[in-house]
């Protein structure tokens, strides 16, 4: 006979998470049948309420049970379809499968100890030890360079892997001040640098808009304006960090006798082909982004893109051996694998995207309801707003339907005589429309700082806020007045 003197095991599910569980199923399944305003449509009320429960169970709760129940709640109380075909439009998203092939090849870097190497490199190499504000501000200008020229989603996913190694190695805990604000200060160098370029890349699409309606912004001093707006608002957000008191001690003290030792013989002959597979990942990335065209060879770069680039190394990387074995063992690196984020980037696009979708009415009504206010204000204010409400909204709906909702808010306003600057409009709406990362569903910066390692959903959303708040001072002093000089 034995006697159990451990702590006794619960069993079925904790009172408090069965709250968390009826309030999601009645914001998923109920909310829908509450009178909607118009031009907010009776589908429009569904898809906000299943909006609205996984926002409340994502903070409250935990990840993937949420993200799973609202693909059944699109499938049952919406006229999207039904529940297979919720399925199949969540995970059939491109940037979902690029995520998870992302994972299983950073992963080998994990598995192999090529990201231990790494971080500890990044740490005692001369720029950067026992300084390590001048490794927070390098690698936020470094990711805000490399952003605009190569896929962001993979450069945040590399990185996170390099820095969730680090913070483990120097004791940091899960959801302590300085990993978080550096994780969400990622996101805003990664959000700020994809508009960098106004003729490649994410701004082509909301200037070609304004230039299409007779709008003409010069390039150099496009550049000249949001690349000065970029690098001050990073100094900012990194004077913020050392106010908050983020702890950095453990960096700047450690012991780096120790830590050199231990990579003092460098990397092996197999870790190092794994390094170079990555770097010419890299590398190849930067150069097809630039090299892409309509004929011949260009054409084939165009075709493949980033998607191929990637299947083209992996495949390498799993038949090519190294003391034996393939550089990279799916099964092994699939360990690495953030199930969390998959799962609830799956639900986030897919429902963030119907949020503001023609059938649902939000976009009008949000028009609707800007329009008076937009009318009865300055230009400064109105330019003031502009940055706001792209800031907020971009955090609530698709990033893309957002910017293109405040474009033709822009255009509208420009059609009926109001005197204002537009090109400094057009600016501001493309230099911060992709900065949504305060909830899960914003966007895949969103997704990745909530299912991060290192981070919860309560301080994603608290230093998330603190970033987007010091975005709307940084467009108020700097990115309004200075635009206004130069166009």
């Amino acid at each position: 006979m034995s006697t159990n003197t451990g702590a006794q095991k619960s069993n079925g599910i904790e009172p408090k998470l069965l709250i968390h569980i009826v309030v999601t199923v009645l914001l998923m399944f109920f909310f829908r049948f509450l009178p909607a305003p118009a031009p907010i449509t009776p589908y429009g009320m569904a898809i906000i309420g299943i909006f609205f429960g996984l926002v409340y169970a994502w903070t409250m709760s935990s990840l993937i049970w949420p993200s799973l129940l609202s693909l059944a709640a699109l499938g049952v109380t919406t006229e999207f379809g039904n529940t297979a075909t919720a399925y199949v439009q969540a995970f059939g998203n491109e940037n979902l499968i690029l995520m998870l092939l992302s994972f299983i090849m950073f992963g080998t870097l994990i598995e192999e100890g090529v990201s231990d190497w790494i971080s500890v490199k990044l740490v005692t190499m001369k720029l950067t030890k026992g300084k390590p504000w001048v490794l927070v501000a390098f690698t936020f200008y470094a990711i805000a360079i490399l952003s605009c020229m190569m896929n962001g989603t993979i450069l945040i996913i590399f990185l996170l892997t390099i820095f969730t190694d680090l913070f483990k190695k120097f004791g940091y805990q899960i959801g302590e001040r300085f990993p978080v604000m550096f994780i969400v200060g990622m996101m805003l160098s990664t959000g700020l640098g994809c508009s960098i370029l106004p003729f490649k890349g994410w701004p082509l699409a909301p200037l070609g808009t304004v230039k299409k309606a007779g709008m003409v912004i010069d390039d150099g001093r496009y550049i000249l304006l949001v690349l000065s707006f970029i690098f001050l608002t990073l100094a900012a957000y990194i004077l913020l960090m050392k106010v908050m008191k983020c702890d950095v001690s453990r960096l700047a003290n450690a012991d780096f006798t120790a830590l050199e030792e231990s990579i003092k013989g460098g990397m092996t002959k197999r870790q190092k082909a794994i390094a170079l597979c990555v770097v010419a990942y890299v590398v190849l990335c930067i150069a097809f982004s630039f090299l892409g065209g309509k004929e011949g060879i260009r054409a084939v770069i165009s075709a493949s893109g980033v998607y191929g680039v990637m299947l083209f190394i992996i495949i390498f990387m799993i038949v090519y051996k190294s003391d034996g074995a393939p550089l990279l063992k799916v099964e092994t690196a699939a360990r690495q694998i953030s199930w969390d984020m998959i799962f609830l980037y799956a639900a986030a696009m897919l429902v963030s995207g119907l949020l503001t979708s023609d059938a649902t009415g939000v976009a009008p009504f949000v028009m609707k309801v800007l329009m008076p206010i937009f009318n009865s204000t300055g230009e400064f204010m109105f330019l003031v707003l502009i940055a706001v409400l792209t800031l907020v909204l971009t955090n609530i709906g698709n990033n893309l339907v957002v910017v293109f909702t405040m474009l033709s808010v822009v255009t509208m306003m420009m059609n009926q005589g109001v005197a204002f600057n537009g090109q400094v409009a057009a600016i501001i709406i493309t230099a911060t429309g992709l900065l949504g990362f305060v909830l899960p569903a914003s966007s895949i910066y969103g997704a990745m700082i909530h299912s991060a390692e290192m981070t919860t959903s309560k301080t994603s959303i608290l230093y998330g806020t603190v970033a987007l708040i010091l975005c709307v001072v940084m467009s108020i002093v700097y990115l309004i007045p200075v635009g206004q000089l130069l166009f």
